[in-house]
C-alpha cells in the first residue's frame, strides 16, 4: 500500500511540474508583448476602441495627445505574431482595433491602457471579454 501511495504521489509530482513547461490546449498567457503609440489628438476629439479579450483602461489628461500603452498576449509564440493592433490616427480622432488570430480559439488578447485629452468623445469603446475601466473624462461616452 505504502509503495503505491508513494507511486501515485511521485507521479502527481511530475505531472504538476510538467505543467509548468507546457501550454495543455493553449490557455496561458505565457507569451507577451508590450506596444506603445503616441499621436496628436485634440480636445473634443473622438475615440473608437475595438478590443477582443482584455482590458480597457482610458484616462484623462490635459495634453492634446493620445499616448497608447498595451500588452498583448497569446498561449504560443505563433499565436501572439498573428494578433495585430490596427491605430487608425487623425487630430480629430483616432480608431484602435485588435485583430484576433485565426481561428479565435484558445487564450489571447491585448490590454490597453490609454491616456487622452479629458474632453475627448468616447464612442464605441468595446471590449469581449475584459473590463472598460474610464476616469477623469469630461466629454460624451458610449461604452
Amino acid at each position: 500500500m505504502r509503495l503505491l501511495t508513494g507511486v501515485c504521489l511521485g507521479l502527481g509530482i511530475f505531472s504538476l511540474a510538467a505543467c509548468d513547461e507546457f501550454d495543455i490546449g493553449g490557455f496561458s498567457d505565457r507569451y507577451r508583448e508590450d506596444f506603445h503609440f503616441s499621436y496628436p489628438l485634440n480636445a473634443g476629439g473622438s475615440l473608437q476602441i475595438d478590443n477582443a479579450n482584455g482590458s480597457v483602461e482610458i484616462v484623462g489628461w490635459d495634453k492634446n495627445t493620445i499616448e497608447i500603452d498595451g500588452t498583448k498576449y497569446a498561449g504560443s509564440e505563433d499565436r501572439l505574431k498573428e494578433i495585430k493592433i490596427d491605430v487608425v490616427p487623425s487630430p480629430s480622432s483616432v480608431s484602435i482595433r485588435t485583430i484576433p488570430p485565426v481561428p479565435r480559439m484558445g487564450n489571447f488578447g491585448a490590454r490597453y491602457v490609454i491616456h487622452v485629452p479629458r474632453k475627448v468623445e468616447l464612442q464605441n469603446i468595446v471590449s469581449s471579454n475584459g473590463a472598460i475601466r474610464v476616469e477623469t473624462i469630461e466629454g460624451h461616452t458610449r461604452l
